[in-house]
């Protein structure tokens, strides 16, 4: 018998273990609850930056419109409330907010097909604690719940880590030196990672419970934000997202294109009518979501253009912005301005680049419809014989 097993204590053991665990999960605990409240992106410190007012542009809609911002801040005073998966919900409400400090001249709304998700978090995870102006019982105890949550995911502690030591970039330096050294490469594994995301959960249909178009939003939270612009007179730009082909054939895949195409007819319908109510010209709507040489890019050529394909860069961004502001300079190949004059036109056009883009990329449309199929049987979504 050696000298470990013969002093070898099983209540010290356990008691040394669960001094430890504690001691880690108190200081993760700690951790979170830190970044949850001064992390630059949280809600409270997005919220006391729109207090501090005198704000130009304000740039809102989903981890998407990010790549927006470094084009405007370079021009004007710019607030970012862009937020990850935010629904017009969370849009309406942050805008709400920012608008009793600031008086815009512009708003640029980037929309996401994504966000019109009956099943996706909305209004009843959204904090809003930072974004009312009376305190109830109810508002405190939905943000302690929020908090307290957040704090105890260990994953968390990880991501706001990585998040805390990111240095803030300059993106035109960042593109150049990268243009420099010529790794532009862009990540593969993001972008079948991303299209994974989407085929197994982000764009099921029902039953499933994981995506169903939602149309009541236009009437209620899109409504709000364009009755915004007329009534305090501020121009807003709605920009749909420019995603990858890649994943406009995933939407086909999934049986959800004619909603797709709803969601853009929508759009403009409710547009058209709010202008009307208000006896004004109905607000600019450019359709990036469209199949055109940017989306249609290979991968390979990809890597200054996404970082998958859900998520465009900031390049990409002022490339789409340059072709709206200098419509009569720039060809406007990134985008589309619709209206009910050339919706019905624009669709059907879209409809045979998508049939196009599939005959002329045989193996992309193929990998994917059997990607999606493999997931399904993994999920037991699907039963195949």
């Amino acid at each position: 018998m050696n000298f470990f097993t013969s002093n070898f204590k099983p209540q010290l053991f356990v008691s040394g273990v669960l001094v430890t665990a504690t001691l880690i999960v108190s200081l993760s605990v700690a951790f979170n609850c830190w970044f949850y409240i001064y992390a630059p992106d949280s809600d409270l410190k997005r919220a006391q930056n729109a207090e501090k007012g005198g704000y130009e542009v304000i740039v809102v809609g989903s981890s998407r419109a990010n790549a927006y911002v470094p084009y405007f801040e370079e021009r004007f005073k710019t607030l970012n409330l862009a937020a990850g998966g935010a629904k017009p919900y969370e849009m309406k409400r942050r805008l709400e907010h920012a608008l009793r400090f600031s008086a815009p001249k512009e708003i640029i709304i980037d929309l996401g097909f994504f966000s019109f998700n009956r099943y996706w978090p909305g209004s009843q995870t959204y904090t809003e604690y930072f974004f009312t102006t009376t305190f109830t019982r109810s508002d405190t105890l939905h943000r302690l719940k929020r908090f307290i949550f957040y704090s105890l995911d260990y994953r968390n502690l990880f991501t706001n880590l990585k998040q805390l030591n990111k240095p803030k970039k300059d993106h035109k330096k960042v593109q150049d030196k990268k243009k420099k050294a010529g790794s532009l490469l862009p990540n593969k594994k993001a972008f079948f990672k991303t299209e994974e995301f989407y085929m197994r959960d982000g764009y099921n249909p029902t039953p499933f419970k994981q995506y169903q178009y939602d149309a009541d939003i236009f009437d209620t939270e899109l409504h709000a934000i364009l009755e915004m612009g007329y009534l305090r007179d501020i121009e807003i730009t709605l920009i749909t997202s420019p995603v990858h082909a890649r994943l406009l054939n995933i939407l086909d895949i999934m049986g959800l294109w004619s909603d797709l195409e709803n969601w853009k007819i929508k759009l403009v319908e409710l547009n058209e009518r709010v202008a009307k109510e208000y006896n004004q010209q109905a607000f600019p709507i450019y359709d990036a979501m469209i199949f055109s040489p940017s989306t249609m890019i290979d991968i390979e050529m990809s890597g200054n253009l996404y970082k998958e394909n859900s998520h465009f860069k900031p390049f990409f961004a002022s490339k789409v912005l340059d072709s709206i502001r200098l419509r009569g300079n720039v060809q406007p190949n990134h985008y589309v301005l619709i209206s009910s004059k050339n919706i019905d036109r624009h669709l059907e056009v879209q409809s045979k680049k998508k049939e196009k883009y599939r005959m002329q990329k045989p193996n992309i449309y193929n990998d994917l419809l059997q990607r999606n199929i493999t997931i399904k049987r993994a999920k037991k979504y699907l039963k195949i014989d």
